[in-house]
């Protein structure tokens, strides 16, 4: 509702692409956003999102993150392996992904030099989840690869990190790379 709005406005300069984009849990609503709505979107990234919350790693990375921050993860999608849960399962089915750019990255979990510096203060539990995170969406980042090269699409890119935890000095390395595809 809100694009076309914006886009009557000669001052944004609409070039007639619209992109969306996230990252972590925000990664998996651009990437739905964009599959469930194929005709809308000419481009999304998703930076360390997971994907494929119905597969044994993505249902655990759902869990952990909302029951962290004290919600229910059957308040989103009801019961677990609910239609709705199916229909969030980009990795499931990616073939609205098959005509638009499409950019991914993980990294796997391991801490780069700048990240260990990062941490350094905090306690080790903060520095343990973001490496934990990062190793699960880099599951869930190859199971949404491999189920579009299964279906035969290899126009996306996607960026497989040697180096990196789920943070923000993680995140901004991946934003221009990502705009830029």
């Amino acid at each position: 509702e809100l694009a076309p709005l914006l886009e009557k406005h000669s001052s944004l300069n609409f070039n007639g692409k619209r992109g969306v984009g996230g990252l972590s849990m925000g990664a998996n609503g651009a990437i739905h956003l964009a599959n469930t709505n194929p005709e809308f979107f000419h481009g999304v990234f998703g930076i360390s999102g997971c994907y494929s919350p119905m597969s044994p790693v993505g249902r655990q990375m759902v869990s952990f993150v909302v029951t962290s921050r004290g919600g229910d993860p059957e308040n989103m999608w009801g019961p677990y392996g609910s239609e709705e849960w199916i229909r969030h399962d980009a990795a499931r089915d990616p073939s609205g992904l098959a005509d638009k750019a499409v950019y991914l990255s993980a990294a796997n979990g391991r801490l780069t030099a700048e990240e260990q510096a990062f941490y350094e203060g905090y306690e080790v539990t903060t520095m343990a989840v973001g490496g934990l995170l990062e190793a699960g969406v880099l599951s869930c980042t190859r199971e949404l690869d491999n189920a579009m090269k299964d279906a035969g699409m290899t126009h996306h890119k996607v960026n497989y990190k040697d180096a990196g935890a789920h943070n923000w000095i993680q995140f901004n390395q991946e934003l221009q790379p990502a705009w830029d595809h």
